[in-house]
């Protein structure tokens, strides 16, 4: 059985209250089977006062009809929110997920397939595995979420490679390129932004693999990349360096060889 207090132990403590607030709004509304979890930053310990958001994300065993949901739904929780932003806090929106979407999403990256769900307020896709893995229950099943955060601690064999075949021939084919060299050379900005950002972020999605730890998403990806223990040396300041170079006519060039040489490097530690 898991328990209430033991999870809002895992909340910050400013966020607690408010938790429990939301918590009691949910016991009284009529959703059948249900989970009310917290996600991003708030329950992944990068929550930042008056900076963060705070998800509360409602899981439902069945799906309301959408002229439900505002009334059932949202309208209560707005009313609740409303008195939480007055004293400071950031509560973002609120909409209902689909337990079985979870239930999906855990078996189909197990397996090995990693297709990240496209929403427009994500820049790589939304990646559900570093959130099921954090979620914190606040009303509900909450042994429902115990059990996905069980499952969501795997990192099997399957993702790992899935993530290899997806990004390690980026980093093999940019460095060798002609064009990229040439695009330096032209001072084509446009073009070697998307080259920089494509690269990055292979390298960070193939080092957390490496690690066998999910890929967190746009959000904190030089906070996860400090955490793992194998990555090239000054892998977070080099990353810092490589997208804010120091000015100078060899600019571009420098960011090249640089991003270029931990590529390299960042390759040398993957297994086969």
């Amino acid at each position: 059985m898991t328990d209430l207090a033991a999870e809002l132990a895992r909340l910050p403590e400013p966020v607690r209250d408010l938790a429990l607030d939301v918590a009691a709004l949910f016991e009284t509304l009529d959703l059948g089977h249900y989970v009310l979890a917290i996600s991003g930053s708030t329950s992944k310990g990068t929550w930042v006062r008056d900076r963060s958001d705070i998800d509360f994300r409602p899981y439902l065993g069945a799906e309301l009809p959408p002229e439900e949901v505002g009334p059932r739904l949202i309208e209560p929780f707005e009313a609740v929110a409303d008195r939480w932003r007055a004293k400071g806090f950031l509560l973002d929106e609120i909409g209902p997920f689909q337990i079985s979407r979870v239930e999906s999403w855990l078996d189909a990256w197990l397996a090995g397939s990693i297709e990240a769900p496209q929403f427009v307020w994500t820049l790589w896709g939304y990646r559900p595995m570093p959130d099921i893995l954090n979620m914190v229950a606040v009303a509900g099943d909450l042994d429902l979420v115990a059990r996905w955060r069980e499952r969501a601690a795997r990192y099997p064999d399957a993702a790992q490679q899935a993530v290899y075949a997806r990004y390690r021939p980026t980093l093999t084919y940019w460095p060798g390129d002609y064009h990229y060299r040439n695009k330096v050379e032209k001072g084509d900005v446009v073009f070697l932004h998307g080259v920089t950002d494509t690269m990055v972020h292979a390298i960070a999605e193939v080092l957390c693999a490496r690690n066998r730890r999910w890929f967190t998403g746009d959000g904190n990806v030089l906070h996860t990349l400090d955490a793992l223990e194998v990555k090239p040396e000054a892998c977070t300041d080099r990353i810092r360096a490589i997208l804010y170079p120091a000015p100078g006519d060899d600019l571009l060039a420098r960011q090249r060889e640089d991003l270029c040489a931990l590529a390299n490097e960042t390759l040398a530690l993957l297994e086969p």
